[in-house]
């Protein structure tokens, strides 16, 4: 009887210090199921930081520039120039710090080396097709920029986007097709300050590709007065790969 009384304590021992192990065991369970919890909240942590990370508007690498890459644009400010409603002019926009910078339509405010950075950034690119020589050229000569095509717009305080060409009147029909030129180093040398000429050129950073000469010999360009706000007030030119 001893023997099975001492059997039976035996049993009930090492049923309880089994069940005292395994109560043990579950809470180690816990901690690796939280500790993938905190994993998994790690990584998607992560993940949000680098898809906030990627900013498609950038307004610190180029002065004076915003420039977004999600639309390929670039933007900035300039002002009008009321010399040219109405005198001739075959300068549409010219950095002020240029040297031309007092002989265009628009003065921007950003430099034209800037502007030409911001294009190349968004993967544009010129053809450098027209030298400082074919600037003695005539119409006739048919000497073009063939660079790649934008897209010009400008607004201003209570004047939605409109096309460039919209700002500017001549005394005859002509074509509208504004390219990049791809003329960073002879810029980069006479610091001219052209951003856009309204003619094919040989330094301005995007240009209207009808012939060299077109805007000196056969068409009178001025800023539309009728269109264009006053002298001196700031207006906003958008960019954009066409």
């Amino acid at each position: 009887m001893k023997k099975k009384i001492i059997t039976l304590l035996v049993m009930g021992t090492l049923v309880f210090s089994l069940m005292a192990c395994q109560k043990k065991e579950e809470p180690a369970k816990e901690d690796t199921a939280t500790q993938t919890d905190d994993a998994k909240t790690e990584s998607t942590g992560t993940e949000t930081e680098e898809a906030d990370s990627t900013d498609t508007i950038d307004s610190t690498t180029f002065p004076n520039i915003t420039v977004d890459y999600a639309k390929k644009e670039l933007s900035f400010e300039a002002t009008v120039n009321g010399t040219y409603f109405t005198e001739g002019t075959r300068h549409g926009i010219v950095a002020a710090d240029g040297s031309n910078g007092e002989k265009s339509v628009l003065r921007a405010v950003p430099k034209a080396l800037d502007y030409e950075a911001a294009l190349t950034a968004l993967g544009l690119k010129g053809d450098t097709a027209v030298g400082l020589d074919d600037m003695k050229s005539s119409p006739a000569d048919n000497i073009r920029n063939t660079g790649d095509p934008l897209e010009v717009f400008v607004k201003w305080d209570g004047q939605d986007e409109i096309p460039f060409n919209e700002i500017l009147k001549a005394d005859k029909d002509f074509d509208w097709n504004v390219v990049v030129t791809g003329n960073k180093e002879v810029q980069t040398s006479t610091g001219t300050g052209c951003i856009l000429c309204l003619d094919s050129c040989a330094a301005g950073i995007s240009a209207n590709n009808i012939p060299v000469g077109s805007a000196t010999s056969d068409i009178v360009f001025n800023g539309n007065a009728d269109v264009l706000p006053a002298d001196g007030t700031t207006v906003t030119v958008i960019v954009r790969a066409k």
